[in-house]
């Protein structure tokens, strides 16, 4: 004898199909990113985090964002338009950021790719 479960299988996610694409997305631009020269570098400067990227950037039309996530408090989240200055270089007012660790995610595109860098980093 057997008892056959009475929990309804529907669908987790109503846009499933979208959200799978969404993520292979994300994936490849994974990829992408590990295929670049480098990867990004952070570091402090004073005020400043700053934020170096690959050589393949330069002189490139960038569109995207850099997103300082810090778990412990989403309110302490920060998204920004990357900027680059000379020699591939973002610089972000910490006074902005509280201290603590932060998921620091390059999200963008360059010549019709996408790309996604991620590292985590102090701010103390």
């Amino acid at each position: 004898v057997y008892k056959t479960t009475t929990y309804p299988f529907d669908m987790v996610e109503a846009d499933y199909y979208a959200q799978e694409l969404k993520f292979n997305d994300q994936v490849q631009a994974k990829r992408n990113a590990k295929q670049l020269s480098d990867k990004m570098h952070i570091s402090n400067n004073n005020d400043y985090l700053m934020i170096a990227f690959p050589k393949e950037m330069e002189n490139q039309k960038i569109a995207g964002t850099v997103l300082l996530y810090k778990a412990s408090d989403a309110s302490k989240d920060l998204e920004v338009p990357i900027v680059l200055a000379q020699e591939n270089v973002m610089a972000i007012d910490q006074s902005q950021l509280a201290k603590g660790w932060y998921k620091v995610q390059a999200s963008f595109d360059m010549n019709g790719k996408s790309y996604i860098m991620e590292q985590e980093y102090q701010i103390n």
